[in-house]
Protein backbone atom coordinates (compact mmCIF):
# COMPACT_ATOMS: atom_id res chain seq x y z
CA UNK A 1 0.00 0.00 0.00
CA UNK A 2 2.88 2.37 0.74
CA UNK A 3 6.59 2.52 1.50
CA UNK A 4 6.16 2.53 5.30
CA UNK A 5 5.43 -1.11 6.10
CA UNK A 6 7.67 -2.43 8.84
CA UNK A 7 8.96 1.00 9.85
CA UNK A 8 8.72 2.13 13.46
CA UNK A 9 8.07 5.86 13.33
CA UNK A 10 8.84 7.88 16.47
CA UNK A 11 7.45 11.41 16.64
CA UNK A 12 9.28 14.13 18.54
CA UNK A 13 7.36 16.89 20.36
CA UNK A 14 7.27 19.17 17.32
CA UNK A 15 5.92 16.38 15.12
CA UNK A 16 3.34 15.54 17.80
CA UNK A 17 2.26 19.19 17.86
CA UNK A 18 1.85 19.14 14.06
CA UNK A 19 -0.13 15.91 14.33
CA UNK A 20 -2.41 17.50 16.91
CA UNK A 21 -2.99 20.54 14.71
CA UNK A 22 -3.70 18.34 11.69
CA UNK A 23 -6.23 16.29 13.68
CA UNK A 24 -7.96 19.44 14.99
CA UNK A 25 -8.18 20.88 11.48
CA UNK A 26 -9.54 17.65 10.02
CA UNK A 27 -12.01 17.18 12.86
CA UNK A 28 -13.41 20.67 12.43
CA UNK A 29 -16.73 21.00 14.26
CA UNK A 30 -17.11 17.26 14.79
CA UNK A 31 -16.70 15.91 18.28
CA UNK A 32 -13.61 13.89 19.14
CA UNK A 33 -15.87 10.84 19.52
CA UNK A 34 -17.36 11.23 16.04
CA UNK A 35 -13.97 11.84 14.45
CA UNK A 36 -12.53 8.86 16.33
CA UNK A 37 -15.17 6.69 14.65
CA UNK A 38 -14.05 7.99 11.24
CA UNK A 39 -10.49 6.82 11.97
CA UNK A 40 -11.52 3.68 13.81
CA UNK A 41 -9.86 4.67 17.09
CA UNK A 42 -11.12 5.62 20.53
CA UNK A 43 -12.02 9.15 21.58
CA UNK A 44 -9.17 9.07 24.12
CA UNK A 45 -6.73 8.47 21.26
CA UNK A 46 -7.95 11.56 19.41
CA UNK A 47 -7.72 13.57 22.62
CA UNK A 48 -4.16 12.36 23.23
CA UNK A 49 -3.06 13.09 19.65
CA UNK A 50 -4.58 16.57 19.76
CA UNK A 51 -2.88 17.37 23.06
CA UNK A 52 0.48 15.95 21.96
CA UNK A 53 0.55 13.43 24.79
CA UNK A 54 -0.38 10.37 22.76
CA UNK A 55 1.83 7.84 21.10
CA UNK A 56 2.59 7.61 17.44
CA UNK A 57 -0.38 6.65 15.25
CA UNK A 58 -0.16 3.31 13.54
CA UNK A 59 0.91 3.39 9.93
CA UNK A 60 -2.65 2.50 8.94
CA UNK A 61 -3.92 5.52 10.87
CA UNK A 62 -1.27 7.76 9.32
CA UNK A 63 -2.53 6.58 5.92
CA UNK A 64 -6.13 7.38 6.90
CA UNK A 65 -5.19 10.85 8.15
CA UNK A 66 -3.18 11.53 4.98
CA UNK A 67 -6.10 10.44 2.81
CA UNK A 68 -8.44 12.78 4.69
CA UNK A 69 -5.93 15.57 4.03
CA UNK A 70 -5.87 14.56 0.33
CA UNK A 71 -2.17 13.68 0.59
CA UNK A 72 0.04 10.68 0.15
CA UNK A 73 1.17 9.12 3.44
CA UNK A 74 4.73 10.13 2.58
CA UNK A 75 3.63 13.76 2.24
CA UNK A 76 1.89 13.71 5.60
CA UNK A 77 4.87 12.18 7.40
CA UNK A 78 7.13 14.76 5.73
CA UNK A 79 4.77 17.48 7.00
CA UNK A 80 4.96 16.08 10.54
CA UNK A 81 8.75 16.40 10.45
CA UNK A 82 8.72 19.87 8.89
CA UNK A 83 9.73 18.78 5.44
CA UNK A 84 8.01 19.10 2.10
CA UNK A 85 7.57 16.55 -0.63
CA UNK A 86 6.40 18.04 -3.88
CA UNK A 87 4.25 15.69 -5.88
CA UNK A 88 2.78 16.35 -9.28
CA UNK A 89 5.19 19.00 -10.50
CA UNK A 90 5.67 18.97 -14.22
CA UNK A 91 9.05 18.12 -15.69
CA UNK A 92 9.25 21.67 -16.99
CA UNK A 93 8.77 23.08 -13.47
CA UNK A 94 11.46 20.77 -12.10
CA UNK A 95 13.94 21.72 -14.83
CA UNK A 96 13.40 25.42 -14.15
CA UNK A 97 14.67 24.91 -10.59
CA UNK A 98 17.75 22.88 -11.55
CA UNK A 99 21.31 24.19 -11.65
CA UNK A 100 23.22 24.22 -14.93
CA UNK A 101 25.39 21.40 -13.61
CA UNK A 102 22.33 19.24 -12.85
CA UNK A 103 20.94 19.91 -16.33
CA UNK A 104 24.28 18.99 -17.88
CA UNK A 105 24.40 15.72 -15.91
CA UNK A 106 20.89 14.78 -17.00
CA UNK A 107 21.57 15.78 -20.59
CA UNK A 108 24.64 13.54 -20.62
CA UNK A 109 22.67 10.62 -19.17
CA UNK A 110 19.94 11.10 -21.79
CA UNK A 111 22.50 11.25 -24.60
CA UNK A 112 24.19 8.03 -23.41
CA UNK A 113 20.86 6.25 -23.14
CA UNK A 114 19.81 7.37 -26.63
CA UNK A 115 23.22 6.34 -28.01
CA UNK A 116 22.69 2.81 -26.64
CA UNK A 117 19.22 2.73 -28.17
CA UNK A 118 17.38 2.40 -24.84
CA UNK A 119 13.84 3.69 -24.89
Amino acid sequence: MNGFKGIDLALDQIAKARLGEAIRQLRGDRSQRVFAEVLGVGQATIQAWESGTGGTPTLDNLEKIAKLRDELPEQFVAYLFGRNITVGRSLHEIILTMTCEEIADISYAIAMRLRRGEH
